[in-house]
């Protein structure tokens, strides 16, 4: 089931039903040094951080930055029942805008690919090496991948918003 979203409720219910009872890994994507295409890795780092503290058993982040193949092993011994990629997109929305869809959904032509294997080939990697029941990529509208330019204001507010919903649902069913 795909969703676009500008308002948080539609997001967040989506990631309640997602994430409720299941154990869960979030991948952060992308390359820290083109401008919002950082958003996954900003997503992630601010994750860690909100959710110090936290009984980890259920739940694993990732900063994957521009080599989620790298952690393929990682991911797969968490054997999660979930896994949420977070990845700067063009979709022509609204900068800051997000948008939650199936793996299996994904149109080659939707992420900005900085890394060098595509998130839909991960995904039917781990979907044939874990007992995973689901994979999920959350995408966040760029408004700038400049090399060296910082991240935008509006993907930075959703990046921030994002992890604050995420690490709150984490906390509450992980």
């Amino acid at each position: 089931m795909d969703s676009k979203e500008s308002e948080g409720v539609n997001l967040e219910n989506k990631l309640r039903e997602i994430l409720h009872g299941n154990k869960v890994a979030i991948i952060g994507v992308g390359n820290p040094l083109r401008g919002d295409d950082a958003a996954g890795p900003y997503v992630a780092s601010l994750i860690e951080q909100y959710a110090k503290g936290s009984v980890r058993d259920n739940f694993l982040v990732v900063n994957a930055e521009s080599a989620p193949e790298n952690f393929l092993g990682t991911i797969v011994n968490f054997n999660p029942d979930v896994i949420i990629f977070i990845d700067a997109v063009e979709t022509g929305l609204k900068p800051g805008s997000v948008i939650i869809s199936s793996i299996d959904s994904l149109e080659d032509t939707v992420t900005i690919s900085t890394h060098k294997v595509s998130l839909k080939a991960i995904g039917e990697y781990l979907a044939a090496s874990t007992k995973v029941k689901g994979i999920y990529m959350i995408g966040i509208q760029v408004k700038n991948v400049g090399m060296g330019a910082p991240i935008s204001s509006p993907v930075k507010k959703s990046c921030e918003k994002l992890s604050a919903t995420l690490a709150k649902l984490l906390k509450e069913f992980c």
